[in-house]
């Protein structure tokens, strides 16, 4: 069992060679998107402050998925801090990569900086580097503070890890899942319903154009 599981890791972390070259080239570039991973308030808070304090100033953080609404979350950055976007269309941590890389990829990101808690980073950071990397978009992480992460030592089961390491694989080698969404939709009905609403009014995210440089 061991050993799968070092194949499974070995496999998605040799994934992002496929686009590599062009997402080492822009790793060169600072992060013009702050990536939030929802899913709890005190996260997304500390997340919003982190992505609002970057310098140079990101084209906007973008929060996924979250618990919060977006006045309250506006309310969290400072006067003069990037915007904040939301967008309610994932349903779970692979799906915060995966329903955003079209629009990353039209608005031209060169690299995304995810913005989550120390007990949520290994996983949401390894489905970014293969979702992301995959097509050229260079990644990075910042851990936030959060008071009451679920894990005592901050770190999630490592199965979690792999489990999301390998959808992200399958979703960059073919372009979707498997059916694993449906499970999802299953396990988490509520989930479903808010992503389909919110797909029907508005399907894609409108990223602020890239500042000039100065």
């Amino acid at each position: 069992m061991e050993g799968a599981l070092v194949g499974v890791l070995a496999a998605a972390a040799l994934l992002p060679l496929l686009g590599a070259a062009r997402s080492l080239s822009m790793h060169r570039h600072p992060p013009d998107v702050a990536l939030v991973c929802g899913g709890c308030v005190e996260r997304e808070l500390a997340a919003v402050r982190a992505g609002g304090s970057c310098r140079p100033r990101v084209r906007a953080t973008v929060v996924s998925s979250g618990a919060c609404d977006l006045a309250r979350l506006d309310g969290a950055r400072a006067p003069g801090d990037a915007p904040v976007l939301e967008d309610r269309r994932a349903m779970c941590t692979v799906s915060n990569m995966t329903s955003l890389l079209r629009d990353f990829r039209r608005a031209r990101v060169r690299h995304v900086l995810v913005l989550t808690s120390a007990e949520h980073a290994p996983r949401a950071f390894s489905a970014a580097q293969i979702v992301f990397r995959a097509y050229g978009i260079a990644v990075s992480c910042q851990r936030v503070p959060v008071q009451h992460d679920r894990s005592g030592e901050g770190r999630e089961a490592m199965w979690r890890v792999v489990r999301d390491a390998v959808r992200a694989l399958l979703f960059a080698l073919v372009g979707a899942d498997m059916g694993v969404a449906k499970l999802t939709r299953w396990i988490h009905p509520e989930r479903e319903r808010a992503s389909r609403e919110w797909n029907a009014h508005r399907p894609s995210l409108h990223l602020p154009a890239r500042r000039a440089a100065s």
